[in-house]
């Protein structure tokens, strides 16, 4: 699967490549323990096909934890829309 980060949900307006957003969630992915794939600022997620229940929720909250590192890190370097 693949998650776009965008800035910009309801216009699905992208960030600056330059921003580096992608790779800032990448990173942080990586801090949780979450190897992901990331394009610019599009992140593939390739679970193995024997991932069992406990090990989707548990990448999820990686995942999650992730996610909401990048959004503080969005908001507090003025790149989120508006």
């Amino acid at each position: 699967g693949a998650i776009e980060l965008v800035k910009d949900k309801k216009i699905k307006a992208p960030f600056d490549p330059k921003a580096g957003v992608g790779a800032y969630l990448h990173d942080r992915a990586r801090d949780e323990g979450l190897l992901i794939r990331n394009m610019i600022d599009v992140i593939g997620i390739c679970p193995p096909l024997i991932i069992d229940e406990a090990e989707i929720d548990e990448m999820l909250g990686c995942l999650e934890r992730a996610l909401a590192a990048t959004w503080t890190w969005v908001e507090g370097n003025g790149l989120k829309a508006g």
